[in-house]
């Protein structure tokens, strides 16, 4: 009870002396941001779905613009803004991200309010790669997405996230002690965080602990994290991650479980959609100079959108990936990948069909930071 009333008041500490404090000049806006423009090649196999035919060669672009600011007060807090905005020639082109505000103190720790990733995102570590993205990355970009229709929630159970969406939130950091953090966030769906109208069953809890530090020269990353959904009942994820580098050389992975992700049909007994299992991940990496390369692997088994009893569906995923950088801003990167999902109900085929799909592919492209 003790360390809650001192957490609660180290809280208030924060926001009273934000409020006490001015600083002489308003805040000035920075803009930076990223593009990336992206070429492959890529060949699929897709069971139960051969009347459909797909372009080999295609192109992706991802372009984001940040535009953020800060200012320290008399008093030794610190208050910024950060908004994030979509600019890519898509359907989500002009889409704002994040957008929040925050305070930091050197003995508080930060606060932030507003959208923007929860603390079990942000703290994670998770496998590496120099491509185009193992886990929440654009390798979800290289295959015919539109027919691999419910494959899409393997997207929210792979292990860099526990929770996808960025929903209007409160998030907490506290100071770093000895390499150690720790994180707290309380989140709330979007349609119900207007004007007051919450309610308890549409919210989450994340928390998060990590550790970054160094020991004989090896460079060590480790989180553990937990995030509770509230809806119609409690939906649990649990993800561990670890990162060593030496000399150049990095070891790397994650690994997490969900439970209850979404609810069963109480007639049926059977999910609406894949909700329990786990998926793990792992890479091998070396950097030298502007040269980095990374191999990594990751592999996930849930149960299935399916009629029969105890079906499972899986998803695996390996790449191997190199970069290298230009220096100004500028980085030249590529993967190979190959992208294998199969089960059951995975293609809104039938619940009751197994399907196998799989994607191939080369891609290279150009990011460049401004």
């Amino acid at each position: 009870m003790k360390k809650v009333i001192l957490r609660t008041t180290a809280i208030s500490a924060l926001c009273l002396g934000a409020l006490s404090a001015q600083a002489a000049d308003p805040i000035e806006l920075n803009i930076s941001g990223f593009m990336k423009q992206w070429v492959g090649y890529t060949e699929h196999s897709i069971n139960k779905l051969s009347r459909w035919n797909y372009s080999n060669v295609g192109t992706y672009s991802d372009a984001e613009i940040y535009f953020s600011g800060s200012t320290k007060l008399d008093n030794g807090l610190s208050v910024g803004v950060m908004m994030e905005t979509e600019r890519s020639g898509g359907t989500s082109d002009g889409n704002t991200d994040e957008s929040y505000g925050w305070i930091s103190s050197d003995s508080y720790g930060k606060i932030q309010v507003g959208r923007t990733d929860n603390v079990s995102t942000e703290m994670a570590y998770k496998a590496r790669d120099v491509g185009i993205g193992l886990n929440k990355g654009d390798v979800e970009e290289w295959r015919p997405s539109a027919q691999f229709a419910t494959d899409v929630a393997y997207t929210t159970a792979l292990v860099g996230s526990s929770l996808e969406i960025q929903p209007p939130g409160i998030h907490y950091y506290s100071p770093v002690f000895n390499g150690f953090q720790f994180g707290f966030s309380h989140l709330i769906s979007a349609t119900e965080s207007q004007e007051g109208s919450y309610s308890p069953k549409r919210s989450a809890q994340a928390f998060a602990l990590s550790y970054s530090g160094e020991w004989n020269d090896l460079k060590i990353g480790a989180d553990l994290s937990k995030v509770q959904k509230r809806y119609v009942s409690d939906r649990n994820f649990y993800r561990a991650g670890l990162d060593l580098e030496y000399e150049g050389f990095s070891l790397s992975g994650s690994y997490k479980r969900t439970s209850n992700l979404e609810d069963r049909n109480a007639t049926t007994g059977y999910a609406a959609s894949i909700f329990d299992g786990q998926t793990w991940e792992a890479g091998l990496g070396y950097e030298t100079g502007p040269y980095s390369v990374t191999a990594a692997y990751l592999s996930g088994i849930y149960d299935a959108n399916s009629t029969v009893s105890g079906a499972k569906s899986d998803l695996n995923i390996a790449m191997i990936s190199g970069a290298y950088d230009l220096g100004a801003g500028v980085t030249f990167r590529g993967s190979v990948f190959r992208y294998d999902v199969n089960g059951y109900g995975v293609n809104d085929i039938s619940s009751s069909t197994i399907v196998d799909n799989i994607s191939k592919g080369v891609v290279l492209g150009m990011e460049v930071a401004f």
